[in-house]
């Protein structure tokens, strides 16, 4: 008795790449009118966009000669100090060091201050604002804009600071539809950086001095007297730097420039992104529709 010879298989799901080819001619006026409609619609959207520059400015943070040295020669002397009667525990070392600088250039009380200086509010939340009227718009919860309102937008949407760790830099950036105005404020930012902190280490710079002197007339002891004035020497050192240097914090290495080209939308992008989504979503429907057309009794 001859054994049967083996039949073929067929799976019953296998692919047919010839059937799928028919499948798509056979509705390939929908699939082209599907990916144009998605490109055209895409490419109008991206088109009505508003486009946003980016005004940057690279800075140096100056951190070298914001030490005074007043902690080493303090703690030196702090024991014969004390024998003496004098206390050199309400001094701390002055100016600003690099992660200060960076945090002031970030920090809620600058851009709010900044905000209100320019009369930003209008500016950042101009959908609400009557330029005729001069006034807000009414709106559904009957709340107008804030300046904390504005510093989330500004913070979260327009500025952005960001630091090379291998070299050191700072990079501001401003993210805005009118391009000079993004490079102003990403120039003005950072001269009020320099400005704040430039007048903060002034006025403790100050207040050292003043009570190194208080302490100086509370002892006789040569060799505390001695330590006191190095200390006051440092000081005024330091009080003179921060009269005469302009760029106290930050060093500006390449300034903001207006700039010429948009960084969004990237219309082509998204308008080639948009027609092949159209693409792949009407081949998609076209074999689904045709599998439940074919096999109508077929589970999903």
């Amino acid at each position: 008795m001859s054994t049967p010879a083996p039949q073929p298989y067929y799976a019953e799901d296998e692919i047919d790449l010839r059937q799928i080819w028919q499948r798509l001619m056979k509705r390939k006026l929908l699939i082209v009118l599907t990916t144009l409609l998605a490109g055209l619609g895409t490419g109008v959207s991206a088109f009505l966009m508003t486009p946003i520059f980016r005004a940057e400015v690279l800075l140096q943070p100056v951190t070298e000669q914001k030490t005074s040295g007043l902690g080493g020669l303090a703690g030196s002397f702090g024991g014969l100090a004390a024998l003496a009667g004098v206390s050199l525990d309400g001094l701390s070392s002055g100016g600003s060091n690099k992660s200060v600088a960076i945090a002031t250039l970030k920090s809620r009380a600058l851009t709010e201050q900044f905000i209100l200086d320019k009369d930003l509010l209008p500016i950042l939340f101009r959908e609400d604002w009557d330029e005729e009227k001069k006034d807000w718009r009414a709106s559904d919860t009957g709340k107008t804009p804030t300046v904390q309102d504005a510093y989330r937008v500004f913070d979260k949407g327009v500025r952005t600071v960001t630091e090379d760790k291998k070299s050191g830099l700072v990079t501001l950036a401003i993210e805005w539809r009118d391009p000079k105005q993004a490079a102003d404020w990403a120039g003005e930012l950072v001269k009020r950086t320099n400005l704040y902190l430039q007048e903060k280490t002034r006025v403790e710079v100050q207040n050292r001095i003043e009570y190194l002197e208080q302490q100086a007339r509370q002892t006789s002891l040569l060799e505390v007297r001695e330590t006191i004035f190095k200390l006051m020497e440092k000081e005024m050192n330091q009080a003179m730097l921060a009269k005469v240097s302009d760029e106290f914090a930050f060093k500006t290495i390449d300034p903001a420039v207006v700039p010429e080209k948009k960084v969004r939308p990237k219309r082509a992008l998204m308008t080639a992104l948009g027609t092949l989504a159209g693409f792949f979503i009407a081949v998609f429907y076209v074999l689904v529709r045709a599998s439940f057309e074919e096999n109508p009794q077929r589970p999903v």
